[in-house]
């Protein structure tokens, strides 16, 4: 009697052993690719992107050449890319770059007269002098950017500097206007400086300069 009660004990406990193992190598089910991911429950669930994507404009040269500059970032810092959709080769690129302010402004020019474009990029900083800074990116054979900034004002140049800078293109030159600081008290008008540079050999070269009396 003892016997058998031990032999069925061991029979039971073997079929248990086999049942238990072959629950643990159950592979487990593959998610559906139907099946919806579980919402975020954190405060911040959905992106807004404008109000991250700061500027956006696009830019055409010639028949097949189109540029899309887009800034992405808050008023002080960020980045900014370059798209490039090249139809005619089927070419599609892009370039970024850190940025420091917002980007205000972008326009389009050959101002090397090469044939191929330049993207300038006018950013400015929310400080009190409202600091501007200018740089080109060139479009090179092989759809790479080439980038070229613009060197800091020399002494002369910077002297009385006081901000507020604005760029522009002008028959191939691009032009820079900022406030001077005013240290004849009595005189009440701004004085604005006035510098136009050129694109030689890859570097911006200042060809002249001048100070005029402020309009508004």
């Amino acid at each position: 009697m003892v016997r058998h009660f031990f032999a069925t004990l061991f029979l039971c406990l073997s079929i248990c052993a086999i049942v238990s193992s072959c629950q643990e190598e159950k592979p487990k089910e593959k998610p559906s690719l139907d099946q919806e991911f579980p919402e975020q429950t954190t405060q911040d669930t959905r992106l807004n992107l404008n109000d991250y994507i700061r500027y956006k404009k696009i830019h055409q040269w010639g028949d097949s050449l189109y540029f899309l500059v887009m800034s992405w970032g808050s008023d002080s810092i960020g980045s900014y890319s370059i798209l490039l959709a090249d139809s005619a080769n089927g070419n599609y690129t892009s370039f970024s770059m850190h940025q420091q302010g917002s980007v205000v402004q972008t326009w389009i020019n050959d101002f090397d007269r090469d044939s191929l474009p330049e993207i300038g990029i006018v950013t400015r900083s929310q400080n009190q002098r409202k600091t501007g800074q200018m740089r080109l990116h060139e479009l090179g054979r092989n759809s790479a950017f080439e980038t070229i900034d613009m060197q800091p004002l020399s002494e002369q140049l910077g002297a009385d500097y006081e901000g507020g800078d604005i760029f522009y293109p002008q028959t191939g030159q691009i032009v820079r206007e900022f406030r001077t600081v005013n240290f004849d008290t009595a005189v009440q008008d701004k004085t604005v400086k006035r510098i136009v540079y050129e694109l030689d050999n890859n570097q911006l070269i200042v060809t002249e300069f001048e100070s005029t009396e402020d309009s508004q």
